[in-house]
């Protein structure tokens, strides 16, 4: 097993799952619409038993499809196996930490990872306690620490036996988390076959596309953007605490409650399932921080484009649409739309995404991937041009300029993602 150990292995493995679990979606697609025409195959409608209607058959499958969906979307928010810390934050930005409900306990906290892999694996039970409860530097104590085991969290990089010597780089001894979520992303566009009993599987098979997008469209281009964007809050699972002011510093461990994209009672009337998760008494659940490859981000964008317009659906491409302003690409906002813009002040061009606002030019509705690639882009453009704005009163010029070059190369590379942006719609974003 070692020798054949290889990071294609983990993509594999999350693909040939996810298309199996895609199987049991296409046949609840079929009993759902029955979409045959009169001179194509009859295929069996799973959800009607021997007898006539079965409740229990068709719930069955119906479950087994929204777990196969949402497990396929859990892939991209698992967090890194590692030590984490419970810190204080400010979601709302108003500055403060709220007490929402009154109980002496903040309700605005994130779970942020302390450490994480060779350093996370030396560490020790004892090593731990001992700076949850006494050893953490003074004022900076967290308001509570958890662990995050392997297999509930994963690391997000490849990890290769470097001491071994030469041709290290194919003796692996972990698999990145980002090759399981290629696997889970191919499989969640991919259309290979689809198996019907009594059905042939070599001409109907391929007459028609049955992708995952076509039933559970929001869920997918949500996630699909928010991967690529770094919408964090879309994707954070979260991990329960002591809702406790009085024992703060306590070593937790527990399971992650992953956030579940697609429900039943969205598609079906009466129909709840997945159950909500309640915590139990004494306890709050907090979001977990998560990383983001490179990887993952690039093929969010390139998977979802190329894949959710398999049957003409453009509206993932038009999420991430980016204008050159001025130039042929370029045209004038419908009413209700306005452009948001971030110049280039090395070569003065200017780059745009539509954002939609309400009558009094407020915008409304959630941002689109576009929108929020170009609001990080203008602010990397603030600390370039105002770097003393992000650093202390006394910041000498010469840590102003070193701030300001360091930003500038960010803002360089987000302006890579626009054109790359621009460039996949382009070839993605229309019929032919």
């Amino acid at each position: 097993d070692r020798f054949g150990f290889r990071a294609d292995n983990a993509f594999n493995k999350a693909y040939g799952t996810f298309i199996n679990t895609g199987l049991v979606y296409k046949h609840l697609l079929h009993a759902l619409y029955r979409a045959q025409d009169a001179t194509g195959q009859t295929f069996a409608n799973y959800s009607v038993g021997p007898l006539g209607y079965d409740p229990l058959m068709q719930a069955t499958w119906t479950m087994a499809a929204l777990d196969g969906i949402n497990n396929l979307l859990r892939v991209m928010q698992v967090p890194p196996a590692g030590f984490f810390a419970l810190e204080l934050a400010d979601f709302d930005g108003d500055g403060f930490s709220r007490d929402t409900d009154g109980d002496g306990f903040p309700d605005e906290a994130i779970w942020n990872v302390l450490s994480e892999g060779d350093e996370f694996d030396s560490l020790t039970m004892d090593g731990m306690q001992a700076y949850a409860g006494a050893v953490c530097p003074p004022g900076d104590c967290a308001l509570h620490y958890a662990i995050v085991p392997r297999g509930e969290g994963r690391r997000m990089y490849s990890r290769y036996d470097f001491k071994s010597g030469y041709n290290f780089q194919y003796r692996m001894v972990e698999a990145g988390h980002y090759n399981d979520q290629q696997g889970a992303m191919f499989a969640a566009v991919a259309e290979p076959y689809q198996v019907f009993l009594g059905g042939d599987e070599t001409a109907d098979v391929k007459r028609y596309a049955l992708p995952y997008s076509l039933l559970f469209k929001d869920e997918l281009e949500q996630t699909f953007g928010a991967l690529w964007a770094g919408d964090e809050p879309q994707l954070r699972p979260r991990l329960a605490s002591l809702k406790d002011p009085q024992n703060i510093g306590l070593l937790l461990e527990g399971p992650l409650e992953w956030q579940d994209k697609v429900r039943g009672e969205t598609y079906f009337e009466g129909f709840t399932y997945p159950p909500a998760s309640t915590p139990a008494d004494g306890l709050q659940l907090f979001p977990v921080n998560i990383q983001s490859t490179w990887t993952s981000r690039i093929y969010a964008l390139y998977l979802g484009l190329a894949g959710f317009s398999v049957n003409f659906d453009f509206d993932y491409a038009r999420m991430n649409q980016v204008l050159k302003v001025g130039t042929a690409e370029d045209f004038e906002p419908a009413p209700g739309y306005i452009r948001k813009e971030v110049p280039d002040v090395a070569n003065g061009v200017k780059y745009a995404a539509l954002q939609k606002v309400d009558g009094a030019g407020q915008p409304v509705g959630p941002k689109t991937p576009a929108v929020r690639m170009v609001e990080q882009s203008l602010e990397l453009l603030d600390v370039v041009e105002n770097p003393g704005d992000h650093l202390p009163p006394n910041a000498t010029d010469q840590e102003k300029g070193q701030l300001s070059a360091e930003y500038l190369l960010y803002f360089r590379d987000s302006l890579r993602d626009l054109d790359l942006m621009r460039g996949f719609v382009d070839v993605y974003g229309r019929p032919f």
